[in-house]
């Protein structure tokens, strides 16, 4: 946390890169990569990640060229998780509205989908 010019004082996350340039991250897009039918997880056993066709039931460690998702299909559907008041993603941050997206339901909607 960082108290950025402009932001009256209130400390703001930033990130400080290799060569000491700051920015403030604003929210977090979320992309779609891998095209219908196909998914992508990761193997525990073998510690690589892996694609799977839900259509074919096919799975694979290497990378179907049919499981590149197009740019149309990431651009437009991508989600976009706004940091504005209110978000906290880190705990230095003022405390969570209940009413908006936490880090705690995104990490628990992982933890419970990853099984």
């Amino acid at each position: 946390m960082k108290i950025i010019k402009g932001f009256s004082g209130t400390p703001k996350l930033s990130y400080t890169g290799r060569d000491d340039r700051h920015f403030v991250p604003t929210g977090l897009y979320i992309v779609r990569t891998v095209n219908e039918p196909w998914t992508m997880g990761f193997s525990k056993s073998f510690k690589r990640k892996f694609f799977y066709n839900k259509k074919t039931k096919l799975s694979t460690y290497e990378l179907p060229a049919d499981a590149i998702a197009p740019f149309h299909i990431c651009y437009y559907g991508r989600l976009f998780w706004d940091w504005g008041d209110g978000i906290s993603v880190h705990d230095s941050q003022k405390p969570q509205d209940p009413d908006k997206l936490s880090k705690e339901d995104v990490l628990t909607f992982i933890q419970t989908h990853s099984a």
